[in-house]
């Protein structure tokens, strides 16, 4: 591929990722066009389908993911933050998830995202047990529970309130319901 072309889809990638974060999957690929600023047939010609837009989406995000929890020092803080994180990426993108984990077109790619997925959730969880800071029972599996859990949380709340919400359902989830 071009670099230009590469540059491109990548350009792609971002934009679409921000507009189905603050207007939802429903969005017209028109609009992601327009706002790209290229044409709807560029937009099929570097996705074959709105699923494929999907996973590349998914995998920038997780990428992304995994350089922001290398910029966290204190191991309970960036599990902390990270929980955060990605029970807010959970929750923007639980439309997609469920889209795509019902395509058998797309099970190989879902299962390769999945398994990136837990290596990114193992990281910050080791190194706060490691620091001593979290349960050392804490499995990978527990941590994408506790995602879903936000997810749950988070979906369903209105944008301007999501943040403050997943905020306070991390803070009950580290500091428990103990007085």
């Amino acid at each position: 591929m071009r670099k230009d072309a590469r540059e491109r889809r990548q350009r792609l990638i971002e934009v679409a990722a921000t507009l189905l974060e603050k207007e939802g999957y429903d969005i017209a690929v028109e609009r992601i066009a327009e706002a790209a600023g290229i044409g709807r047939g560029t937009v099929y010609r570097n996705f074959a389908d709105r699923s494929a837009l999907m996973l590349a989406i998914m995998r920038l995000r997780l990428e992304q993911a995994f350089v922001a929890i290398d910029d966290d020092r204190n191991p309970f803080d960036a599990f902390v933050t990270f929980l955060t994180r990605i029970g807010l990426l959970s929750a923007l993108h639980a439309p997609a998830m469920l889209s795509l984990a019902e395509k058998p077109s797309a099970l190989g790619e879902w299962q390769a995202l999945q398994a990136r997925a837990e290596e990114l959730f193992a990281i910050p969880l080791r190194r706060a047990q490691a620091a001593g800071r979290i349960r050392d029972d804490l499995t990978v599996q527990d941590v994408n529970h506790i995602a879903q859990m936000l997810q749950a949380v988070a979906a369903p709340a209105a944008p301007e309130h999501r943040d403050e919400i997943l905020a306070r359902a991390v803070r009950l989830l580290v500091e428990g319901i103990r007085a």
